[in-house]
């Protein structure tokens, strides 16, 4: 593998990186009661193609930003078992961030601090039809944004604070609005991340300190403290 990985994203059975010049690689990894599975011998394997963000999801979904044509072009593959698939472009909204939630639920971030949902995504059109506001611009402009697997999504303001989608339910996924998370003293620039049991992690970037949110549920997405 040439160059060191400047981002890492884990999916369900493969793990993908992006190393300094922008090269994707991937490799193998357990599956669900393999036994004799060592991820430390596994290879790297080198996949066509140039992103600066990649992200992975738990549904054999990778999306990524193109880097190579200066305008963030946004591309879905969708990995079938032995075969990573093709790279889909998918228009037309500039993004410089992506995340993707365990059920395939997508959120991005554009150059202009606004938090963009991924509509239309379905078993048969797994890639979704078009980019939907989140509408955080009237509110905060935003930072970060992550998706959990309870389908909450949670932003970081340049304001230096956290928001969490109010108003998601299984049958709207993508919320309806944005309220201030309580009970944060954390300051600076924060990089927002999921587990995959629901758990919200944040990178305080001014010290390099990592959080995790306690209490956070489907029912009650703002938890109680970091």
């Amino acid at each position: 593998m040439g160059g060191r990985m400047k981002q890492v994203e884990v999916g369900r059975s493969q793990v993908w990186g992006i190393n300094k010049w922008n090269e994707i690689w991937y490799r193998e990894q357990c599956t669900e009661g393999q036994q004799d599975c060592d991820l430390t011998t596994t290879e790297w394997t080198s996949e066509p193609g140039v992103l600066s963000w990649i992200a992975a999801s738990q549904k054999e979904l990778v999306w990524g930003i193109g880097a190579c044509d200066g305008v963030n072009k946004v591309w879905f593959q969708g990995t079938i078992e032995g075969d990573t698939g093709e790279w889909i472009a998918v228009p037309p909204q500039k993004m410089i961030k992506l995340d993707v939630g365990r059920d395939g639920n997508v959120v991005g971030l554009d150059e202009n601090a606004e938090i963009w949902w991924r509509t239309g995504i379905s078993p048969v059109l797994k890639q979704g039809s078009t980019w939907d506001s989140q509408g955080n611009k009237g509110t905060f402009d935003a930072f970060d944004v992550t998706i959990c697997t309870t389908g909450n999504s949670f932003a970081r303001g340049t304001d230096n604070q956290f928001y969490v989608r109010t108003g998601v339910r299984q049958d709207n996924l993508r919320g309806i609005g944005w309220t201030v998370m309580t009970g944060s003293d954390i300051q600076g620039p924060a990089y927002l991340t999921c587990g995959l049991n629901g758990d919200l992690w944040t990178l305080e970037t001014t010290n390099g300190k990592l959080y995790r949110r306690i209490g956070v549920t489907r029912h009650d997405p703002d938890g109680d403290s970091w």
